[in-house]
């Protein structure tokens, strides 16, 4: 059995199995360094998750809560590579559905785009799982991460878990909700992609 819990004690060993999972799950131009994760998960800024088998870490995740909304983006999710297809990242995104819907909230995806660059069927499998979860995308929602690394950023769709309270978002909302993350998560204040990603938000978006 699998026990899912929040790490705060950087000097957990649990902590030095969830980043070693993290360092070889995702690309460098998807990553925020070792450095910044520590001091924001000391700071109460980001939760760090982890799924225990006995004594060892065999999955984990990093979320943002953000502020003032009742939205928190779920930054990071990773299964260690020799668990991979058990349905851990389901069992982990049901335990979350469940603790959300307790402080009446939702969790924000950032996906990547299966329509553009290479492995587009890797990315339409993401979408699909999330999709059979309950999760619902903005429609026509441009969205893209900042620069973290010499590597041209993504683009990614957005996505809403578990299913929203109505089948459609306020544009205002998601202004709010993208600027937070770029100033929150990513610590990128004024950067020239929002007010590309900004302009042509209408006032509300279809959840599909």
């Amino acid at each position: 059995m699998i026990k899912y819990s929040q790490i705060k004690d950087l000097n957990n060993d649990n902590f030095n199995q969830a980043i070693n999972i993290y360092q070889d799950a995702f690309p460098d131009n998807e990553k925020l360094t070792i450095e910044t994760l520590k001091a924001n998960i000391s700071g109460d800024k980001l939760q760090l998750f982890t799924g225990c088998e006995k004594s060892k870490v065999i999955f984990m995740a990093i979320l943002c809560p953000l502020i003032n909304t009742n939205f928190t983006l779920l930054a990071y999710v990773a299964t260690d590579e020799n668990y991979r297809g058990k349905g851990i990242g389901k069992e982990f995104m049901e335990y979350l559905a469940i603790e959300l819907k307790k402080q009446e909230k939702y969790l924000l995806l950032e996906v990547e785009n299966p329509i553009l660059g290479e492995n587009k069927n890797v990315k339409q499998r993401r979408v699909n799982f999330y999709q059979r979860l309950g999760a619902k995308t903005m429609k026509n929602i441009r969205y893209l991460l900042p620069k973290l690394s010499d590597e041209e950023a993504p683009e990614m769709i957005l996505m809403i878990y578990p299913s929203y309270k109505e089948n459609f978002i306020e544009g205002d909302l998601v202004k709010t909700l993208i600027i937070s993350i770029y100033e929150q998560f990513y610590q990128q204040y004024a950067h020239p992609n929002l007010n590309f990603l900004l302009k042509n938000i209408p006032d509300k978006i279809n959840l599909v």
